[in-house]
């Protein structure tokens, strides 16, 4: 994902912070409130949600992930008043398939990430991590781990 990404969504007003926020970006979610973080090669660290109007009061983000198929009708078919058949026509791609994405019921694959990317001017990359973060969080949820005990660091297993 590349900080690029982040300008691509009609809605998105990404902007450079200044003064005391200096190296801190940040993405207007409406007229009060403003998504600030500090952009790192890895990807957004330090994230907050703000209050514009009162500095001082600021959010922890702790939500569930968004499937990219919500993402993508929110921020980018909504605002730009396309169709999913519309976008399946301009990406070459079978109109079910952005319909069951937009639904939440298929993931994004590379295929397709390739396809969003080139058509929308992001990366690859911002699409299948979209979906790879939507997975590991769902998959955080149902998955019992506490049977299992992790490899002590040191410890040499037999060939």
């Amino acid at each position: 994902m590349a900080l690029d990404d982040l300008r691509s969504p009609p809605g998105n007003r990404l902007e450079a912070l200044k003064g005391d926020r200096a190296g801190q970006h940040s993405i207007r979610i409406n007229d009060q409130w403003r998504l600030c973080f500090v952009w790192c090669e890895s990807g957004p660290h330090d994230v907050e949600i703000v209050d514009y109007h009162h500095e001082g009061r600021s959010f922890g983000m702790a939500r569930s992930r968004t499937h990219p198929g919500e993402y993508l009708l929110e921020e980018y078919l909504k605002p730009l008043h396309l169709s999913a058949r519309r976008l399946a026509e301009a990406l070459d791609i079978p109109h079910n398939r952005v319909s069951d994405i937009v639904r939440g019921r298929r993931s994004v694959t590379a295929d397709t990430a390739l396809r969003l990317g080139r058509y929308f001017g992001t990366t690859a990359q911002f699409w299948i991590n979209l979906q790879t973060a939507y997975d590991l969080a769902n998959a955080q949820r149902s998955i019992d781990l506490s049977r299992i005990i992790p490899r002590a660091p040191s410890e040499v297993l037999p060939v």
